[in-house]
């Protein structure tokens, strides 16, 4: 107890030391790397479990977006990896957002409540306890009137002074400690909420025949069928009709021309994609829930369940044409890619529905999988430098040239933005603004390795070296 006491005091100061008044840069990669190193080195045979190398590898990578990218999205899903690492720490079988949701309560301040309580436990003897309880409240209440006081005679008369400092106390330097000894003991006295934790457990990836007492009604079954089969059915055929006059607009798409138009086309198209998506999985989970997997005849169930899911990618390759056909005439933009990853995103839920009915996988596999997709799909996003491809593709590719639009993007497109050949005024403004704001920022940022980042660094190096307007 006594050494990871030490050690948690060490890590505060670490900590400290890293990120106290410093930019984003090496520091986030130096304290996963930290983290990883101590937790691994109490619980060596844990780095082996799958889960936790998996949350590992996600702390890690948002890390380095960190460090190539500085400030931006990464820093939540830093967090949240730590959180995800924190939970799986305390239970490693976990589905990952239990365990995120497990490390989230255990950084908010659960574990360091159960490092206190194991404080005042500690001991030898059996009333150690109630020894700490009386001795807290034997100085608690004695000092703090004391200190009242003595703040009191100090502001009557300034000469008073028991305690005299050149120095003020720092209010952002003590939140910093004050967070450090809230969230760091989620790795180092980790928690897991016992209710959400076993009953997690008890739920299987495959499914298994439920065999139950007869209670008097052997149909129940039997209907639950006939009324998955009716409404599966009838949702084919709604769908089927609507892909058929949406297949048909599909042919006069190359015609459409009109932002407006388009842009209305692919936000009704999403919009109807999450709903369509959201009740087809719904649906399915409640049909394919328990015993209708098992059913005698099922086959028909399944081949309309499959073909309800097949007609719903083919929805989806609709949207997929008109986002395509949108950046073509209008050129990429964030919430267009973010089309683009939803639509991946809801491919990944739909591949993984069929192989839940062809492998009598359970509920809770489906959202444990989907799960760590999203994670994933989100680090690797945000780890791609969309900016660098959006001025790329907008600038040869794209039918119209929004330059105001490239000029709001991230200040790595600067060397991109200043080889445009143009004689708009404009354009030539809003850049020198650009290389200016960016300039001020960069000389503000901390001159130390805890707060390098390459782009920041990449980019300084060229405004140094080339010509600009």
């Amino acid at each position: 107890m006594k050494t990871k006491a030490l050690l948690l005091i060490a890590l505060v100061l670490w900590q400290n030391y890293l990120f106290y008044d410093q930019d984003c840069g090496l520091n986030f990669l130096a304290y996963a790397l930290t983290l990883l190193a101590v937790a691994g080195y109490y619980s060596p045979e844990s780095l082996r479990q799958k889960n936790i190398l998996l949350s590992a590898a996600g702390l890690i990578l948002s890390a380095l977006t960190l460090v190539v990218y500085g400030e931006g999205p990464s820093i939540p899903l830093y967090f949240g990896s730590f959180f995800l690492l924190a939970g799986y720490w305390s239970a490693p079988a976990l589905s990952p957002y239990i365990a995120a949701f497990n490390g989230g309560l255990s950084s908010a301040g659960v574990a360091s409540a159960h490092f206190v309580s194991s404080l005042l436990t500690a001991g030898n003897y059996p009333n150690s306890r109630n020894k700490w309880k009386r001795n807290l409240k034997n100085w608690l209440i004695p000092v703090v009137v004391t200190l009242i006081f003595y703040f009191l005679y100090n502001a009557a008369n300034p000469d008073f002074a028991l305690i005299t400092t050149d120095y003020t106390i720092n209010g952002g330097y003590v939140v910093l400690t004050m967070l450090g000894f809230i969230y760091i003991p989620a790795l180092i006295f980790p928690y897991s909420l016992k209710v959400m934790h076993a009953y997690d457990l008890k739920t299987p990836d495959s499914l298994e025949r439920i065999r139950a007492k007869f209670t008097g009604n052997s149909l129940n079954l039997k209907w639950e069928f006939k009324q998955a089969i009716i409404l599966f059915s009838l949702l084919n055929l709604l769908l089927g009709v609507f892909l058929f006059m949406e297949l048909k607009m599909v042919w006069t798409a190359a015609q459409i021309t009109h932002a407006p138009e388009l842009s209305s086309r692919v936000h009704d198209h999403v919009n109807i994609l999450i709903f369509s998506i959201l009740c087809s999985i719904l649906v399915i989970l409640y049909y394919f829930r328990k015993n209708l997997n098992f059913y005698p005849s099922h086959t028909l169930l399944t081949r309309l369940a499959y073909a309800w899911i097949i007609q719903n990618m083919v929805l989806l390759l609709v949207t997929l044409s008109t986002n395509i056909a949108y950046v073509f005439n209008y050129g990429l933009t964030y919430h267009r890619i973010g089309v683009y990853i939803w639509l991946l995103i809801t491919a990944i839920g739909l591949l993984t529905t069929i192989y839940k009915i062809a492998f009598r996988k359970s509920n809770a596999y489906l959202f444990r999988f989907n799960s760590w997709s999203v994670y994933f799909i989100l680090i690797i996003s945000l780890a791609i430098p969309w900016s660098t491809l959006i001025v790329d593709y907008n600038l040869h590719h794209s039918r119209s040239k929004d330059l105001s639009y490239l000029l709001s993007l991230e200040p790595y497109v600067i060397p991109q933005l200043n080889a445009i050949q143009t004689n708009d005024p404009d354009f030539q403004k809003g850049l020198n603004a650009k290389i200016t704001f960016f300039q001020k920022q960069y000389s503000r940022k901390p001159d130390h390795w805890r707060s390098w980042s390459y782009g920041d660094w990449r980019l300084h190096e060229y405004l140094k070296t080339q010509a600009l307007p």
